[in-house]
């Protein structure tokens, strides 16, 4: 009874130790190491946790660190482009998560907040995380389509990564469809022109340009 006593009073104060942990101490928690970082995430309160998410990047253990972040549903905008600018090795090792089955399966864009992380990759245009996507198996015709639509009505010669892309890859047939919609008028050329389209592939696109033309109503 005793032991039992001490062990529910240890307990407690810890949970209490919480309220008057300082800022420097939170921090030094966080970035320490893994083990520590994991500690600290799971004494102090889901505010703080959003607050000093910066700091659970920081340190030894990036695996463990980003898998942190999702396990808590840390990732917003903010810390999405903190992880762009702490370079390719951090990038990779929340992909590799992502990418993760059990993580797939258990936690989902609602935890990783992928969709999120690739609508800025694609706004900024950082090819080299386009093509890790489609190497992880991250990519799908959803993605080929938000990748184009985010550049709707934009000079084609402004966009010299989408031209390579076109030439480099057979798109998905929501993608094709989509750019034969207005808007999207120089992409279509451009992959009509640069791929070994089929005579009966190139009417039917052309046919559906036109027809978009007065079914599309902005």
């Amino acid at each position: 009874m005793v032991g039992l006593f001490f062990v529910l009073l240890i307990k407690k104060n810890i949970i209490m130790d919480e309220k008057f942990l300082t800022k420097q101490e939170i921090i030094d928690g966080l970035s320490r190491d893994c083990i520590s970082c994991g500690r600290m995430l799971k004494l102090i309160s889901p505010e703080k946790r959003r607050k000093y998410a910066k700091y659970v990047l920081v340190g030894q253990g990036l695996s463990a660190r980003v898998y942190y972040m999702i396990l808590y549903k840390l990732w917003d905008v903010h810390l999405f482009l903190f992880l762009l600018s702490c370079g390719e090795e951090y990038v990779d090792a929340y992909l590799r998560q992502c990418a993760d089955k059990s993580v797939r399966h258990f936690f989902g864009n609602e935890y990783t907040r992928l969709s999120l992380f690739k609508t800025i990759v694609f706004k900024r245009g950082e090819e080299k995380y386009i093509w890790r996507f489609k190497e992880l198996g991250l990519f799908d015709g959803n993605d080929e389509c938000l990748l184009f639509e985010l550049c709707k009505n934009v000079n084609a010669g402004d966009n010299p990564f989408l031209m390579k892309y076109i030439r480099e890859n057979r798109l998905y047939p929501q993608t094709t469809a989509l750019l034969t919609k207005p808007g999207f008028e120089e992409y279509l050329d451009c992959y009509i022109e640069d791929n070994n389209l089929s005579s009966k592939e190139k009417r039917k696109l052309y046919f559906w340009k036109f027809l978009n033309k007065f079914l599309c109503f902005e």
